[in-house]
C-alpha cells in the first residue's frame, strides 16, 4: 500500500451518486460463477454490508465510472477470482481476496 498526502484542491469534481457492483462468485472446480448486482443510493460501508450478508463463496465490489463510451469496474473490495494476475498489484488483491474468504486460489494449489 501506498499512501502519500494531496491537496484537496487537486480534485477536479465531485459526485454524490456513486454506482456499485457487487460480484457474487460461487467456485464450480477450478473457476467461479458470477451473479453481479448494481446497487445505486448507498455509500460503500452499505455495499460492503450488503455483499457480505449474501450467501457466496466469495465477492467483489466496484465502483463504476464511466469514461468517454466506456463504463469502467475499479475494484474497491477484492477482484475478478477468474482473471489471471498480470503484475504484483494484481497479485497481491488476488492472494488478499482468496485469503479474506479462507479459500485455496485454485492457480496456485
Amino acid at each position: 500500500m501506498r499512501v502519500s498526502e494531496v491537496d484537496e484542491e487537486s480534485t477536479d469534481s465531485e459526485f454524490d451518486g456513486p454506482t456499485f457492483r457487487v460480484f457474487l462468485f460461487d467456485r464450480h472446480g477450478d473457476s467461479f460463477a458470477c451473479g453481479v448486482h448494481e446497487i445505486l443510493g448507498a455509500d460503500v460501508s452499505d455495499v460492503l454490508t450488503w455483499a457480505a450478508e449474501q450467501h457466496a463463496d466469495l465477492y467483489a465490489v466496484a465502483l463504476m465510472v464511466r469514461c468517454g463510451d466506456q463504463l469502467q469496474a475499479h475494484w474497491i473490495e477484492g477482484t475478478d477470482p477468474n482473471n489471471v494476475p498480470y503484475d504484483d498489484v494484481e497479485r497481491a488483491s488476488r492472494e488478499r481476496l482468496f485469503r479474506k474468504f479462507d479459500l485455496p486460489d485454485p492457480n496456485t494449489s
